[in-house]
């Protein structure tokens, strides 16, 4: 990716989800003079993502809800007699992150901001 996202809160605390999602604001930039400026401008991405706001909400409460590893790793161990399951089976089936950059193209950009999102919360 060569834009950088970015996104602020209006308030630090939230009653539910949905205020959480309205006092979102994200920010796409240009990153390192890669060029995409035109292209963030031409596909509207800003608009794009910022009508997406209730994704970022659900990135960011499950951001506040950090699992330790040793959390996920007993979580990997039950699934085990049931089905074996990775890290990244972890991401997609339990948080419903893609986390595999060569998957990026195949996904829409809807997954593609979760990915992100996901990574400045250090989710995964």
């Amino acid at each position: 990716m060569e834009y950088n996202l970015r996104w602020s809160f209006f308030r630090s605390h939230f009653a539910n989800f949905e205020q959480c999602a309205s006092s979102i604001k994200i920010k796409v930039e240009e990153a390192n003079q890669s060029g995409l400026k035109q292209n963030i401008k031409v596909f509207h991405l800003q608009e794009i993502y910022q009508s997406h706001c209730d994704i970022a909400a659900e990135i960011y409460l499950k951001g506040k809800l950090k699992m330790p590893s040793t959390y996920r790793q007993k979580i990997i161990n039950i699934m085990k007699p049931i089905m074996p399951i990775t890290e990244h089976d972890f991401n997609q089936l339990i948080l419903g992150i893609e986390d595999n950059p060569q998957q990026f193209k195949k996904i829409n950009l809807c997954q593609s901001l979760k990915a992100d999102l996901a990574k400045d919360e250090m989710l995964i």
